[in-house]
């Protein structure tokens, strides 16, 4: 069987090139390129440069110079140092010297080779219709994801029979000469094969580029051709679905072990007592925001004197403008405190006493040489040290795999043209899971924000490999499967709070506030007053307040006994009031960083606080 193109182009020396390709039963593709090429005085070399499909390669059988008595000359394979030699290097070109002549002289060259996975799956990913040329070119991935969708249109209806032919001619490119030339393109092929579009025009050119063949056959024999690019193909496909597939899995994974280890378990009031027993509201705020909240001197002690667990005595100066000294007393004892709030009693109270003042603190501020709101900010900052984790330790090797898989990406490349872009997508991607952030997320946070990094890593390498028209190599496309897959992993787990003691807290806190909001639903909640300060630390005011106007009716019922002519209160144990709050003259705390007065006026009282806050007390 024979098919046959024409066309009329532009190019150097070269009057007319007659290209023949065989493609035999096994799918090997056998190629002769007949060039009638005129050689001038002084013309000593030439290049000859194939366009190259993805996995293709060529195999060199022989380069004939053919004079024009038909006197045949076979070139030399080796190192071109003289006439009549020539030597193919893998990035798709031949370099061959020219004989010496001393007037213009024609030739025809013989270039016989065989084209490696000229033929393919028509499903697999080929390239597009623009010329396969060795420099590297950005293009539109909207443009290609159309070409990839007719390819597949042409494969469906027997997908597992139809391959694609794809043979490339580029013309021949002499610096400043731009003589019309002719291209005869002959096809033949062996009884296995078939045509699925006769009719359908031969090739295509790019004026002043290229000849380009891309057929579509059906191969009759029930096996595949062994010489067809099958394993390449499928090496396209597994890789997106790998991504595809074991991408959203590794995110449900990970949500089920969440699910079942850091805090699915249900909790009831017993345990909400006794984990926010030992925390302060601080604390339960600063652990679940992103930032830690503001702490101060003055927050602190008014929210212990509201509790009741501080009485705050302010006193004046003679004319009553400003504050001169604040006394505290403690009124419960430092064992039954949250260990961060026994902390800060300890800075500012004596070791044994449950008295002090603003100039003792002051005081014992200076001799320690500690700065007191720096260490009341520190006692109460929820932001723990950070410390390597399980996670963290399995995460590591993952970024490093990715960073090899990413190494195998540049190392599979033809041509250095494409180093630099393949180079810097896989550094973005290095550069996502390094800026990424960690120890974030857990049961109670959305879900969704997971699956970002596998989009964005998706999405990178998607732009990189659809926006080429000549596929990057199968093994770059399984590198950056194996990348993308490792740098997600390695992001799932550096997500996921630690199950250390603050991870754990965190997970309680969570919990804690599930519970809260489904007790919130109901009208008598199992909740108590004392936690008041925690729920609204846990970011339930909004909760608090719409159960208050929904039960304000329920809270109390009204019976009336119409013999008695009586009214009967009943309500729940829980009011959502928050203490009341204790007020204090305008920046009455300065006082306890102000300038120390003579220790002798400033300590003489202390003995005699007892008795002195017990009469208060008493009165």
């Amino acid at each position: 069987m024979l098919a046959t193109g024409h066309l009329v182009a532009q190019a150097g020396h070269t009057k007319q090139i007659d290209v023949t390709g065989h493609l035999d039963n096994d799918g090997h593709f056998h190629v002769v390129e007949i060039h009638h090429i005129t050689i001038g005085k002084g013309s000593e070399s030439d290049f000859r440069t194939f366009g190259l499909g993805p996995d293709q390669s060529i195999v060199m059988k022989g380069i004939t110079r053919i004079s024009a008595d038909g006197a045949e000359t076979p070139l030399v394979d080796q190192e071109v140092e003289g006439p009549d030699q020539y030597r193919y290097y893998p990035r798709g070109h031949v370099y061959y010297r020219y004989p010496i002549v001393t007037e213009d002289t024609p030739f025809r060259y013989r270039f016989e080779y065989e084209l490696v996975n000229a033929i393919g799956p028509a499903w697999g990913i080929g390239a597009g219709w623009e010329p396969l040329t060795p420099e590297f070119r950005l293009g539109s991935p909207w443009k290609r994801w159309r070409e990839l969708l007719a390819d597949a249109k042409e494969a469906w209806p027997d997908p597992a029979r139809r391959y694609r032919l794809d043979h490339d001619v580029l013309f021949p490119d002499h610096a400043g000469l731009n003589n019309a030339f002719e291209i005869n393109y002959d096809l033949a092929f062996d009884s296995d094969w078939r045509e699925v579009d006769r009719e359908a025009k031969l090739g295509r050119a790019t004026a002043g580029v290229d000849y380009r063949v891309r057929r579509l056959f059906e191969y009759l024999p029930a096996l595949t051709p062994p010489a067809a690019a099958n394993r390449q193909a499928k090496t396209r496909l597994a890789a997106i679905l790998a991504v595809l597939v074991l991408g959203p899995l590794l995110f449900v994974a990970i949500v089920v072990v969440e699910s079942v280890t850091g805090g699915g378990l249900r909790i009831d009031s017993h345990q909400v007592a006794e984990r926010l027993a030992a925390l302060t509201p601080e604390e339960v705020r600063g652990r679940l925001e992103d930032e830690p909240p503001q702490i101060s001197l003055e927050g602190i002690l008014s929210r212990m004197a509201s509790e009741r667990k501080l009485a705050i005595e302010i006193e004046g100066a003679q004319d009553d403008s400003r504050v001169a000294e604040v006394r505290l007393q403690l009124l419960v004892s430092r064992e039954s405190l949250p260990p961060v709030e026994r902390a800060f009693v300890d800075e500012i109270f004596d070791d044994d006493g449950n008295f002090t003042t603003s100039q003792r603190v002051h005081h014992r501020s200076q001799e320690s040489g500690r700065n007191l709101s720096q260490a009341i900010r520190d006692l109460f900052s929820a932001a723990g040290a950070k410390e390597w984790t399980t996670s963290s330790l399995l995460a590591t090797p993952l970024v490093l795999v990715g960073m090899w898989a990413g190494f195998g990406q540049v190392t599979s490349l033809k041509h250095e043209d494409d180093f630099v872009i393949v180079g810097i997508a896989n550094t973005l991607a290095l550069g996502l899971v390094v800026a990424w952030p960690k120890r974030w997320w857990h049961v109670g946070r959305a879900k969704r924000g997971l699956l970002v990094h596998l989009v964005l890593l998706s999405g990178l390498f998607a732009a990189l490999h659809f926006s080429v028209n000549r596929p990057f190599p199968a093994a770059m496309w399984a590198g950056s499967a194996v990348c993308i897959l490792a740098y997600y992993l390695a992001q799932l787990l550096n997500s996921r709070m630690p199950s250390h003691e603050r991870g754990r807290i965190v997970r309680d806190l969570v919990r804690i506030r599930r519970f809260a909001q489904m007790e919130l639903t109901k009208q008598t909640p199992r909740l108590d007053d004392q936690w008041i300060s925690h729920l609204h630390a846990l970011g339930l005011a909004s909760d608090i307040q719409r159960w208050r106007d929904e039960s304000r009716r329920g809270l109390l019922r009204i019976s009336h006994d119409h013999e008695s002519s009586l009214l009967h209160y009943t309500g729940s144990p829980f009011t959502g009031q928050l203490p009341e709050p204790f007020v204090g003259r305008p920046d009455w705390t300065d006082v306890f960083y102000g300038e120390l007065e003579e220790e002798e006026e400033e300590f003489e009282d202390i003995e005699g606080e007892d008795e002195r806050w017990a009469e208060r007390d008493g009165s």
